[in-house]
Parts: structure tokens; sequence; C-alpha cells
């Protein structure tokens, strides 16, 4: 009999979290599960429906205790939660019931915050995650730290990245490509939500730092315009700040390098894109980023300070057999350790044994 296996998520949006629902769970359901993904009943979310469907039976609710009936016809159930106080659906749901967390664990803000923030998630998330069996979360140092510092028994799942849409452009395709997006130098692609963990900040004064290339701001939020103007009154002519684009494997193809100094992470799929595509990588030096790219190999992990960063911008920019090298390796690595149909084996695998009686 095919395993039953009942998703839940009570996302108000479309983020990282629910294009990962995306990417797995259909590949599950080929893998032999039967699943089912109970999504609220909220128009950000219908977009993921038909990236689902067939493959993945769809429940659309309003209100959380709409929740138990489906549960309990499942092997396994699995609670992705935005919201602390949608842990408590978990009481109503018979075992084994886990929770899959994409949360960043640690923001790596100065002043104190990042304390703050620890304190805070361990009386909030952390506390409602005991209400289940375990945690699952997408990378290995996020479950070393939920175990180490919130006692969770937790187990990690590497994000995967799908090699055939994230893919090095042939020569001819890049060209084409970057004359279509415009670009005609060095050009690094940063693809961040406008918020504060993202750090745009640093990374707009570390791309003053370095003339000769080019850098192009993606994403989504209210703070875009504020950056655009910022960056006006500055002076700095070689940064552009777009909104989110739906192209994301062409523009990767037709971009230089991956430049993304953010401060929270867990795994980040951007990076695995990137990577996947065959661009170098500079990046913060934060345990989830060092999960993904080694220094000097793959890119370079840096203290996200302006200067710091430049230095690593400038040295890629200003090489191109280095750029080269660790986009190549860039790529390896994604395919020796993030195929997506690989990682996904992995989850349905560990899945099965947590339902086994």
């Amino acid at each position: 009999m095919n395993p039953r296996f009942f998703f839940a998520t009570d996302a108000p949006r479309i983020a990282g979290s629910e294009v990962w629902l995306a990417e797995v769970l259909p590949r599950l359901a080929a893998l032999g599960a039967e699943v089912t993904l109970a999504l609220p009943n909220v128009s950000k979310l219908d977009p993921l429906v038909p990236r689902l469907e067939p493959k993945v039976r769809v429940i659309r609710y309003r209100n959380p205790k709409e929740l138990e009936t489906p549960a309990e016809d499942a092997v396994l159930r699995i609670l992705q939660a935005w919201f602390p106080g949608t842990y408590r659906v978990l009481d109503r749901w018979p075992r084994p019931r886990w929770v899959f967390s994409h949360d960043q664990l640690l923001y790596h803000y100065p002043l104190g915050l990042q304390t703050l923030y620890q304190l805070i998630f361990r009386y909030t998330k952390a506390r409602a995650m005991r209400r289940a069996d375990g945690v699952l979360t997408c990378s290995r140092w996020a479950a070393e730290h939920l175990e180490a510092v919130y006692g969770l028994k937790a187990l990690g799942v590497p994000n995967g990245v799908d090699l055939v849409k994230f893919r090095p452009p042939n020569p001819n395709e890049r060209e084409i490509l970057r004359r279509r997006f415009g670009f005609s130098r060095f050009t690094w692609v940063m693809p961040a939500r406008y918020s504060a963990e993202k750090n745009h900040l640093v990374a707009l004064l570390a791309a003053r730092k370095v003339p000769e290339a080019d850098f192009v701001f993606v994403g989504d939020g209210a703070l875009r315009p504020a950056f655009d103007r910022l960056a006006r009154l500055l002076g700095t002519k070689n940064a552009q700040f777009w909104p989110f684009v739906e192209d994301m494997p062409e523009l990767y193809r037709a971009a230089d390098g991956l430049f993304f100094p953010s401060l929270a992470e867990n795994q980040s799929l951007t990076t695995l894109e990137a990577m996947a595509s065959g661009l170098p990588v500079v990046t913060s030096d934060i345990p989830a980023q060092r999960e993904l790219v080694e220094n000097g190999r793959e890119g370079f992990t840096l203290p996200p300070r302006p200067v710091r960063l430049a230095e690593g911008l400038a040295r890629i920019t200003r090489d191109p057999a280095l750029a080269k090298r660790m986009g190549r390796a860039a790529r390896e690595r994604a395919a020796r350790e993030h195929d997506l149909e690989h990682t996904t084996r992995e989850l349905f695998r560990i899945l099965s044994a947590l339902s086994a009686p």
C-alpha cells in the first residue's frame, strides 16, 4: 500500500517554504506516496495549486480547525507553520505528527538583536514545536541548532534544486539573454525580498566600491523604491533595483555571479539555484551559507561588511579564470549534494521510516 502523507501550511503568501512544497510534494507522489496538502483559502496562494495538482490532492481551508478530519486518514502528518498559534492543531492530530521548519533560526543582527530573536523564538515557536514528535528542517546545521539550543528532536533534509531548470547557459544562449536583460559588463545579481535581513543597504555600499561591475537587485517588498532613491542620492550608477521577475532561470544564465550578503537563512534556495546555474557566489559568513559555499572554492563567504564583501566581489570580477573556476565548482557541488531528485528520495525514505508502526 502506498504511504499517505498529509501536509498542512498556514502560509499567507508564497515564499521559499511554499516553493519547496510545490517542487517536492509532486515528486513524493511520483515516488509512490499519496500526498495531500492543506492550504489556506487566500488568493495569494492560488498560483500554487496548478503546480501541485493532479499529483497532489489540495484542500483549501479557512480555519485550522478544519484540518483535523483529513489528517486522520494519513500515516504521517507534517505541519509547516508561519505562526506559533497554528501549532495548536497538532494536539488534535493522531501520532505520528511532525513539524517541517524552514525558519531562519539565526538573525545575525548587531547590538544584541540576535540574542533577542533567539529568546523570542524559544518562547514562541520552539515551545510550540514540542507538541510534535520532532522537527524536520532543510539543512543539517539547522537540525543541530534546534537540538543544541532548544532541546528539540530534529532531522536535517537538505534542500534540493532542479538541475534541468537551473543550469549553465550555452554560449549562444548566454549572449541572447544578456542582450535581453541589458547586461554589458560583469553583472552580479541579488534576488531577495527587500527586507532587513537580506542586507540590501550593506550590499549597495559594497557595490559602490566595485565600480567596474554592475549590480542588479531583484525582488518584492515595499523597501525597493527607497533603495532605488538612495542609490541615486549616493550617485551609485552601477546598481539597479528591479521588481520580482518570473524568468529567474534565464536571469541566472545571463548573469556572471550571485551576490547574497544575507543575515538570516536556513538553507537558501536562491544560492542553490545560482550554484546550479554555474555562478560563483559572494555571500555572508554565516552557518547556513557555509554549508553551501566553501570559502575560496565555490565563491567567498565573508563578514557582511561593505569593505570585506567588496574585496571578494572585486577579486572575482577582475579575474575571469577565477570566476569560471568557481562557477564550475558551484555547479558540481549543487549536482553532487543537492540534486532535487536525490534529496526528494531521501525525504521519502525518512518520511516512510517516521510513519512505520
